[in-house]
């Protein structure tokens, strides 16, 4: 199927739209993306002073040994 000139012309104009768009397209989506949340830190509570197990270095649960005491 030969292409006559009126074909060429809008595969052209059709390519230029879609460059167009392409251009704005990455000019537009990286303004509605917006800016990213802060995150809030989070703090451990490492006090054990109530607790009956903590995680040992090993990485592994444990019964800790009372602060109380009365329990020793």
């Amino acid at each position: 199927m030969p292409f006559n000139a009126q074909t060429i012309h809008e595969i052209d104009t059709l390519f230029e739209i879609t460059a167009i768009g392409f251009l704005l397209a990455t000019l537009i989506f990286p303004l509605l993306k917006g800016k990213a949340k802060r995150i809030q830190e989070l703090k451990i509570d490492t006090d054990t002073s109530e607790s009956e197990y903590a995680i040992n270095e090993h990485g592994f649960l444990e019964r800790i040994k009372s602060h109380d005491p009365q329990h020793d």
